[in-house]
């Protein structure tokens, strides 16, 4: 197995080199001979990474399943309008409860998480970052353009993040949102 690993890996670095899109197609095409558990994948599309996610149908099933005490976010499109409570999607992953409202123009991801790690799932710098307080709690927010794209902060036992719009700089949220969104977060 890993010889083949190597052998294919070895292959996309001479096709990239190439710069040569058919021949980094016809190589992401041929793992065929890429071999897991006695069988053989056949093409690029059988072999798949597992979504750790799992959508369930309310907050307080996603902080069950998470291992949460509890997980509460305020109503969302009160705060911010550019989404509905129909955009909504809940799931859970191991020690960590989601609930993002995603529609064609916007995405806003809310969490909490076990322990005080980083939960937002973001690992890009933006440039402009500061820490605000909210209620006694230290938030450190990062957007573009005077919006915020991201705000992360812990409660010491609790991570909690908020993303909106990452990929679109400039189109964040104000400061007030973010201090309401975070405020009825439990």
């Amino acid at each position: 197995m890993k010889k083949w690993t190597v052998c294919i890996l070895s292959a996309l670095l001479l096709a990239g080199c190439s710069n040569n899109s058919a021949a980094i197609s016809s190589v992401a095409n041929s793992t065929a001979a890429v071999s897991q558990g006695g069988e053989t994948a056949n093409s690029a599309e059988d072999i798949n990474m597992v979504n750790p996610w799992t959508e369930v149908a309310n907050v307080e099933e996603a902080a069950k399943e998470a291992g949460l005490q509890e997980f509460a976010v305020p109503e969302i499109p009160a705060v911010v309008d550019t989404v509905t409570q129909e955009d909504a999607t809940i799931s859970f992953m191991e020690n960590i409860a989601e609930v993002s409202y995603s529609n064609d123009d916007n995405e806003l991801v809310i969490r909490k998480g076990n322990g005080t790690e980083d939960v937002s799932g973001v690992y890009s710098d933006y440039s402009e970052q500061r820490d605000i307080d909210v209620n006694g709690m230290l938030v450190h927010v990062s957007g573009t353009q005077g919006t915020i794209h991201i705000a992360t902060w812990s409660d010491g036992e609790n991570a909690y993040s908020l993303t909106y719009n990452i990929m679109y700089p400039g189109k964040g949220l104000s400061e007030e949102q973010v201090r309401e969104i975070v405020a009825g977060m439990k």
